[in-house]
């Protein structure tokens, strides 16, 4: 058997299972194993090709990604009682689309208005992106929680907590503690008191690239990731990295004893046990170490980083 054969032989039996697939969906539209059967399909892979005759990989994957639900009837909620939705959704999110929350949003937006047309539909995936970005794995990513909770999470469209209204106000209220500190907003300056008990300002530092660094002198992770820090200052502060270190506890003989304990005394070193600054409302905190970092104009270019992470993003910062 020769190469072409074997591949016109493939190309056969595609063609026959495209048709066998399609005789369904003729014969019996309304059918459940028809519904059932095409929401499983892949879309057919296009090559569209560029001016040279090579392949557009990138047309490409756009074509296969907005084809991609095409099939799948989203309004039908007979749907709900089998695996298909949950797989869909997950290698839409995480094998189709640029983790970038800017890209997520601008895509799973006409997936999710398609999904309105059943409540239940609606409300199995909407939670589902809901509950997979309230502690998103990329940077920046609980901007597509916020949209989610903006658009979908209304009164109106929100049926499930009619209820428990007051459970629908409180995800509001956690949402729009995220929303201030965002990537790409504008990091809020901070005035606490440093340890000669003297308020110092965030904003009146002296550098191009100022880090927030919220701590607990309890956290065991703060006291894994503080010694990464202090390191990584010793070779950026001369380069225009500041960190303004601020440890959200209220003992001072504690917080104190953490600082020189782990020779922080190039950081900026501050304590608001009063809460004066207001900072948890300024910089949303969800769990300690907290990093922010603010460019020249104090717009947040970087979070929820780990201190190794943090160099290609001064370099960047500082150019």
């Amino acid at each position: 058997m020769n190469r072409s054969y074997l591949t016109n032989k493939k190309e056969q039996l595609l063609t026959d299972r495209k048709a066998h697939i399609q005789s369904f969906k003729d014969e019996h539209p309304e059918s459940f194993f028809t519904v059932f059967k095409l929401a499983g399909q892949n879309p057919e892979l296009p090559y569209p090709k560029k001016e040279n005759g090579q392949l557009d990989t990138t047309a490409q994957l756009i074509a296969y990604r907005e084809a991609y639900f095409y099939n799948t009837a989203l309004g039908d909620r007979r749907l709900l009682h089998t695996p298909v939705i949950n797989h869909k959704l997950k290698n839409y999110t995480e094998q189709l689309l640029d983790q970038r929350a800017d890209s997520l949003i601008k895509y799973l937006t006409p997936v999710l208005d398609r999904s309105l047309k059943d409540d239940e539909m609606f409300k199995f995936m909407v939670n589902w992106l809901a509950i997979k970005f309230e502690k998103p794995k990329i940077m920046g990513g609980e901007k597509v929680l916020v949209h989610l909770v903006d658009r979908y999470f209304t009164d109106e469209r929100a049926f499930w907590y009619k209820e428990n209204p007051d459970e629908l106000r409180k995800l509001r209220r956690k949402v729009d503690d995220m929303r201030v500190s965002m990537l790409g907003m504008t990091g809020q300056d901070l005035k606490c008191k440093n340890l000669d008990g003297e308020y110092v300002s965030l904003y009146e530092l002296d550098a191009e690239v100022k880090v927030v660094y919220i701590y607990s002198y309890t956290c065991s992770h703060c006291r894994e990731r503080t010694p990464v820090l202090v390191d990584i200052l010793k070779e950026w502060q001369e380069k225009g990295v500041e960190v303004y270190a601020l440890c959200n506890d209220p003992e001072e003989d504690k917080w104190r004893a953490f600082v020189e304990k782990y020779n922080m005394q190039d950081f900026h070193n501050v304590i608001d046990p009063n809460y004066e600054s207001r900072y948890y409302k300024k910089y949303h905190i969800d769990v300690t170490p907290e990093a922010y970092v603010l460019d020249q104009k104090h717009t947040i270019v970087a979070k929820d980083l780990h201190p190794n992470q943090l160099p290609p993003v001064f370099k960047k910062a500082l150019k």
